[in-house]
């Protein structure tokens, strides 16, 4: 049996066996807890995306927490020249993490990239629909994070 670790994902099947895994596990939470307005993740489009080995090794950094038995959790960021502000930031497009342990060890391997990347920020995220928003919210501002902006979504 294999330790738990994490993983930097540079393939489009280990892309494809994390996004299962990830999937089964936060299938429920979807459900219940995604964005508003019905949103939900869909990890077969997601995974289709971000399935090309050039993305997966220049533009798209997926790190993934193998817990001994399956992948738990996944930290997915893209880094970028914003050309709005000019400025290198990598921008978290999704995070998740059953143990709370491997979701801090997923954030903290994302973020000593980008600070070895020249990045000169770090963009994260809330969903406003779920249940520990407060705490997630909480652990940014004790990270240094200050609040930027808010996105409101109305359905057509």
């Amino acid at each position: 049996m294999k330790a738990a670790h994490i993983k930097k994902i540079i393939s489009v099947e280990e892309l494809e066996s994390v996004s299962k895994d990830i999937s089964d596990l936060h299938k429920e939470d979807n459900e219940k807890y995604g964005h508003v307005l019905g949103l939900k993740h869909d990890v077969e489009l997601i995974t289709k995306c971000l399935s090309h080995e050039s993305l997966l090794i220049w533009n798209v950094h997926v790190w993934a927490h193998y817990n001994g038995l399956k992948w738990d959790g996944i930290f997915i960021g893209i880094i970028r020249k914003s050309d709005k502000f000019n400025k290198k930031s990598m921008e978290e497009y999704l995070w998740l993490a059953k143990n709370s342990n491997a979701g801090i060890r997923l954030y903290n391997t994302a973020l000593k990239f980008a600070k070895e990347n020249q990045c000169e920020y770090i963009a994260m995220n809330v969903v406003e629909n779920h249940p520990l928003k407060e705490k997630i919210k909480s652990f940014y501002k004790r990270m240094g994070f200050v609040k930027d902006s808010e996105t409101y979504l109305k359905l057509l």
